[in-house]
């Protein structure tokens, strides 16, 4: 379970803590198993969800600097050079 969400998220802590986090909800949730597969396949779609769950948080976090600096510093001028000089 470990190496299918390593292969997803491509990092070693958040593998690790996904595979743990699956593992949990998994026990947390063995009434909701109702065998119509094997144990392995149910916790190894868990882990894939998990993992991509994973993948959507850290883009979430990350910002594109060129927007981020167009949006917040205002553009320089010609009346805002002739003030300043």
């Amino acid at each position: 379970m470990y190496n299918t969400s390593l292969r997803i998220v491509n990092h070693t802590g958040d593998a690790e803590d996904v595979t743990q986090e699956a593992f949990t909800d998994a026990f947390r949730s063995l009434e909701d198993f109702h065998y119509k597969s094997t144990f392995g396949a149910w916790l190894k779609r868990i882990v894939i969800n998990k993992s991509i769950n994973q993948l959507r948080r850290r883009k979430m976090d990350l910002i594109d600097i060129d927007k981020l600096t167009s949006a917040t510093c205002p553009k320089k001028t010609a009346s805002t050079n002739r003030r300043s000089a």
